[in-house]
């Protein structure tokens, strides 16, 4: 099955409002996720399956794929991405309550662009419920993940530190989550309406992981 993906954004020789279309052959539908980093360099394309498709944009007339992935392991199926930052760093939550952090990493052997995917990190939210979604911040590297049960945890990426663990009353799937400008607020949005509680990660950089092990930091 081949699904083409539109691009509607301007770049070399393309021009705003003008369309490229990407044929992606894969065997497992459509694409459910699709993320774009701030500088418009890179594309990636995910399935429920686990697989993610990462492609070179920096001519947007002329997009290649790079690699291949797969964000999941068995019959787990990816439910939730988001991003931290610019972009570089990509957030994957699963059915089975995973998640993990992925960047770019230089790579010699990558004749495309000279990267690849790494997966740096991973948290394990306790409650074991399906991911529904993830949302990063676009100062920090903390970010929230909600899940089906109503589960909503923080995290600081390159610390792993857990910097909150909450739950709403209503106890229902978390259908988006943010975390304010300020980083002082975290909320999230299930069927009854919005939720929100102040948020303090003091000093989320300081963990274990960060201290004595071997820190990824993304590119």
């Amino acid at each position: 099955q081949t699904t083409m993906l539109d691009f509607m954004r301007g770049a070399e020789k393309v021009s705003w409002g003008d369309r490229v279309e990407i044929p992606l052959e894969r065997s497992v539908g459509a694409a459910r996720f699709v993320r774009i980093t701030d500088l418009g360099n890179q594309l990636s394309v995910c399935w429920t399956d686990g697989t993610l498709a990462r492609f070179s944009i920096r001519r947007m007339s002329e997009p290649v794929e790079v690699e291949s992935v797969d964000l999941t392991e068995g019959d787990v199926r990816l439910t939730a991405v988001g991003v931290l930052l610019g972009g570089s760093t990509l957030i994957a939550g699963t059915s089975d309550g995973q998640v993990s952090g992925w960047f770019v990493v230089p790579d010699e052997d990558n004749e495309v662009d000279g990267t690849r995917f790494v997966n740096a990190h991973r948290f394990e939210l306790g409650s074991g419920s399906e991911v529904t979604a993830i949302a990063g911040t676009s100062r920090e590297r903390v970010f929230v993940v909600g899940t089906r049960t109503g589960h909503v945890d923080s995290f600081y990426m390159t610390s792993g530190k857990r910097l909150a663990s909450l739950r709403t009353k209503r106890k229902s799937a978390i259908t988006a989550c943010a975390v304010s400008p300020k980083t002082d607020a975290l909320v999230v949005a299930d069927a009854g309406g919005l939720v929100s509680w102040e948020f303090d990660p003091r000093y989320p950089e300081a963990g274990f992981r960060s201290l004595f092990g071997k820190v990824w930091s993304g590119r």
